[in-house]
């Protein structure tokens, strides 16, 4: 047997028995010896995305992907690689290339239309989830992306027979009732017709991750009491299911805060500790009036996820309280900025572009209420992304948002505080939505996960906004958390058509609700540094 074949088969062995370390020396002297092995790169592009390194993944495979004659299974861990590393066009090309090489697949048909969908060209999503049930994929993952295109194409009777086939196909596939309740719900604003499939799902077994779904549904709706005593009654079944305990300390933080601290110090004295636990434990103490303990423990949290947004956060909420001026250097209210979007030629002034913006995005609201586990509150918010949507208008607004951004990042600099820490003037835009509140409607006080920077165009906006009394105003600073004190808002913004706020994402801000006739349209953006 070759040297080569040897490396290649200690290096698949040790990656099947968890030795990650040694597979990837074994497959990297596999390399070595041969550039052009296609079975080495794989291995260790597979590795590497094991290992949580997804940017050097994506480099061991780079090359030979690129080949004419690139396996199929080779672009497939490079595409979830490009994928892990939000690089979703590159993805998608392989994908393409992918059914290219395998006509016949109906599951290269349906990883195509998944990135599609990731990528928000659901038209392009739904007709490919077609092909793959042509070739004859009928598996249920392939349901949940056509009914999520569905859903995002506004087909909502279609998108609910979609899910209910998932869910025919594997009755206990969490995230497709996750789905349908929630499009139950957004609907129908109704409850109980919501968390029915739930019910009959679990027949009055104690399912945790369904009656987590069921809880957030509950909070939705406005019924947190009820909320928290299925939760307690569900954790006497299952005590130590992680996301259950974190979601009984987190309502216990609001109403019985000391309750709370203690179950979540006998859950990291049950379970070790884990990141859960912690963070369970951060917001217990936070709401029971410890923001000296809540910092000792995100100090522990933030060791290897500094870029955390709600880490970050909960961080400059403790130092509030303690009277840290840490705080003020991470919430720098500089780094809010508002400008009003420069639009480029084809449109005669700003507000002829906001109309047709408004023409193009308002029939994009299909539903009554608002989504579960979002901030808008007596709103909607529309489940289809703006990114990659192929209307001009659309194109328009992110050329211009292009420009606001790149001037921002350029005019704040580079710092050692979390934001200005990752600037180096590259960006792309993660996410993209809209959202319409109506009278009464308002947002509670988050921040962004999933973002870095954050903005908000503001496209219509309600008389009662052009009011001092703040009505529909963006509120900067005020934690969205239970405090055993109250913390004011650092800012507010009053919203007008055309403008632009931009913010780091991990900046709390709501919104105050407005009362009256018209409607707020936002488009609102999560911006991250590009991949490196």
């Amino acid at each position: 047997m070759s040297p080569l074949r040897v490396l290649l088969e200690s290096a698949e062995a040790h990656r099947r028995a968890g030795r990650l370390a040694l597979a990837e020396v074994a497959f990297s002297r596999a390399w070595d010896l041969d550039a052009t092995c296609f079975p080495a790169a794989e291995g260790l592009c597979r590795v590497r995305l094991a290992m949580g390194r997804p940017g050097e993944a994506v480099t061991a495979a780079e090359a030979l992907a690129d080949r004419h004659d690139a396996p199929a299974s080779l672009l497939e861990i490079q595409a979830r690689a490009l994928k892990t590393c939000r690089r979703l066009h590159d993805a998608l090309a392989l994908h393409r290339r992918i059914v290219a090489i395998k006509p016949s697949s109906g599951t290269a048909e349906h990883n195509l239309a998944a990135v599609l969908g990731d990528l928000g060209q659901v038209d392009a999503a739904e007709a490919a989830s077609r092909r793959a049930l042509a070739k004859g994929l009928t598996a249920p993952e392939l349901w949940l992306v056509r009914a999520r295109a569905l859903l995002a194409l506004g087909r909502l009777d279609e998108a609910d027979r979609a899910f209910r086939t998932a869910l025919a196909g594997r009755p206990d596939y969490v995230d497709a009732h996750r789905d349908l309740a929630q499009l139950i719900w957004m609907r129908t604003e109704d409850l109980s017709a919501a968390t029915q499939a739930l019910r009959c799902a679990r027949d009055g077994r104690a399912s945790p991750s369904l009656i987590l779904i069921e809880m957030k549904l509950m909070e939705a709706a406005g019924e947190t009491r009820a909320a928290l005593d299925l939760g307690e009654r569900t954790l006497a079944a299952a005590p130590d299911h992680p996301e259950l305990i974190l979601a009984v300390v987190r309502l216990l933080a609001a109403t019985r805060p000391v309750e709370a601290v203690a179950s979540a110090e006998a859950w990291l004295a049950r379970r070790g500790p884990s990141p859960n636990a912690r963070l369970a434990l951060v917001e217990a103490c936070l709401a029971a009036g410890d923001p000296q303990r809540a910092v000792d423990v995100l100090d522990i949290l933030r060791a290897d996820r500094r870029d955390e947004q709600y880490l970050i956060a909960l961080t400059t909420t403790a130092w509030r309280l303690l009277g840290d001026r840490r705080a003020v250097a991470w919430c720098d209210p500089r780094l809010l900025r508002e400008v009003e979007l420069r639009v480029g030629p084809g449109w005669r002034d700003l507000p002829g572009f906001l109309d047709e913006l408004a023409s193009v995005i308002g029939p994009l609201h299909h539903f009554r209420t608002h989504p579960v586990g979002q901030s808008v509150r007596r709103g909607s918010q529309t489940s289809r992304s703006l990114v990659g949507a192929s209307h001009p208008v659309l194109h328009a607004l992110f050329q211009a948002l292009d420009e606001a951004v790149r001037d921002y990042l350029a005019e704040v600099g580079p710092g050692s505080d979390p934001f200005r820490r990752r600037n180096d003037g590259s960006f792309a835009v993660q996410g993209a939505w809209s959202i319409r509140l109506r009278s009464g409607g308002y947002h509670v006080d988050h921040v962004h996960p999933e973002g870095w920077l954050s903005a908000v165009l503001y496209v219509e906006t309600p008389p009662a906004a052009r009011g001092q009394d703040r009505q529909g105003w963006l509120r900067i600073g005020q934690p969205g958390i239970p405090l055993a004190g109250p913390l004011a808002p650092q800012g507010y913004v009053q919203p007008e058509p055309g403008k632009l706020v931009l913010f780091p994402s991990h900046f709390w801000h709501g919104t105050q609700p407005f009362e009256g006739s018209g409607t707020r349209l936002t488009c609102a953006f999560d911006i991250v540094p590009a991949f490196r």
